[in-house]
């Protein structure tokens, strides 16, 4: 598996999202396999600004409304409401299939894409690798990035404070422009 990215939404999760979402995956994806969880092969990479080498790639993508699950994995200390200003209603989960250079950024793009089609927040699930050293360095370097970009405090399961990072759309097309860019595995 490689790596992963959630999209926060705001919509509450019903027939509508999910009608948008499977228009938004059909446009850039085609399904493999009648087996859940169902992959999807990246159909038109051109289209989401990736060189048309990355045609091919893997990726599962799936839909859900928030639920206790949700809160477990990507809002693990109950700070999300206070840091967006929302809770989010539901989620779209992005997962890559392989680990390569070219995943990274399909997932990236797609995410970028997903985030202004609906008006979303990418969920890293851990911290930008944006500069060498520790947590305050990648807090002053996270804050120049364009767009917006939260910073929620986490603690490891060895009970080390450490950082998630949560991106808009603008924030997250930068990160990919960046020489240490890679989405978090």
């Amino acid at each position: 598996m490689g790596p992963t990215t959630t999209l926060l939404l705001r919509q509450e999760w019903d027939h509508h999202v999910a009608d948008s979402l499977e228009t938004w995956r059909d446009r850039f994806w085609y399904r493999v396999g009648d087996t859940p969880p169902h992959e999807w092969t990246l159909r038109d990479p051109e289209a989401l600004g990736l060189p048309l080498e990355t045609y091919g790639r893997a990726c599962i993508i799936e839909g859900q409304p928030w639920d206790e699950s949700c809160d477990v994995f990507l809002d693990e200390n109950g700070l999300l409401a206070d840091l967006l200003g929302h809770h989010p209603a539901s989620v779209v989960s992005l997962a890559m299939m392989s680990n390569g250079e070219p995943d990274h950024r399909v997932l990236a793009a797609s995410a970028v894409s997903l985030a202004r089609y609906f008006d979303a927040l990418v969920h890293l699930g851990g911290k930008l690798d944006i500069a060498e050293g520790g947590d305050s360095r990648v807090r002053e370097n996270a804050r120049h990035l364009p767009g917006a970009v939260y910073q929620c405090p986490r603690e490891t399961p060895r009970g080390r404070l450490t950082l998630t990072h949560i991106l808009d759309a603008d924030a997250l097309a930068a990160w990919m422009a960046h020489p240490r860019f890679h989405m978090v595995k």
